[in-house]
């Protein structure tokens, strides 16, 4: 009675030689990570409006929305968006005026831009100006009566989804420190939010967690990702402290501290 082997059946890379597997990253362009890409932008969205509008009063500035048009054949690049807050930029620090300035990338019939900046009362955009900073398409200009519901219509994702990979949706800037740290914040995931203590800058770990520059401190996270769905860690979560040397370097100390549920 003779045994049956099982078959094997090779890789494509050795069936076919010279051709190597192509790894798919299905994530990269899903739903799903779109709607998550969504969700934190607008996080962001808000919180940098909020500050702005803070930054806003102490100068006594208004709002003003503005959309900038490609024509309908033009690609977008980044510099042109850059090129037009730096003549911005420019002509407010003549009248010693800081530039705050939110915009979103969006594609719907063309390529646009929409912004919101904030300018010192009296002051306006004249159309000639407009015209050289801008010379890709045409542009609209008023005074936004309600930052708020401007906000939240340029943060809309329906005409974002068709945007090129890699291009970059938002940008904004103008913000003091306290700013800055308010909408890093923001972003950050809720357990995060919670134990981080105030004035604290995190930055990602490579291989997972959360360090804080300023103090050393490494934040492991109490959710654990499994194939049944994302579950607590079996057991209490922990930060670390590291030792922080003058090259920049960090070393793990043995002592760890449980978190406070």
């Amino acid at each position: 009675m003779s045994t049956r082997l099982p078959t094997l059946i090779a890789p494509p890379s050795a069936r076919y030689p010279g051709s190597a597997p192509v790894l798919v990253r299905k994530t990269a362009t899903s739903p799903a990570q779109h709607r998550k890409r969504m969700r934190r932008l607008q996080h962001k969205f808000a919180k940098t409006i909020k500050e702005q509008r803070r930054i806003a009063k102490i100068h006594g500035l208004y709002a003003v929305a503005l959309t900038l048009t490609y024509r309908p054949t033009q690609m977008p690049e980044g510099k042109d968006i850059s090129s037009f807050l730096d003549k911005l930029r420019a002509k407010l620090k003549r009248g010693g005026k800081p530039l705050l300035y939110t915009w979103v990338l969006e594609c719907k019939h063309a390529y646009h831009y929409h912004l919101m900046v904030w300018l010192p009362r009296g002051m306006r955009l004249e159309r000639s100006l407009l015209e050289r900073w801008w010379p890709h398409g045409y542009f609209e200009a008023e005074a936004c009566r309600s930052p708020h519901r401007w906000g939240k219509y340029m943060a809309k994702s329906e005409t974002k989804e068709s945007l090129p990979a890699g291009r970059r949706l938002f940008g904004y800037g103008g913000l003091d420190q306290a700013g800055e740290d308010a909408v890093r914040r923001a972003c950050l995931p809720r357990w995060l939010q919670q134990i981080l203590p105030a004035f604290s800058r995190p930055r990602r770990c490579r291989g997972g967690g959360w360090v804080d520059v300023l103090t050393g401190e490494i934040f492991i996270s109490p959710y654990v990702w499994t194939p049944r769905g994302i579950k607590l860690r079996a057991g209490p979560s922990v930060r670390m402290k590291l030792g922080c040397r003058a090259t920049g370097e960090m070393t793990l100390s043995p002592k760890t501290v449980s978190l406070a549920e």
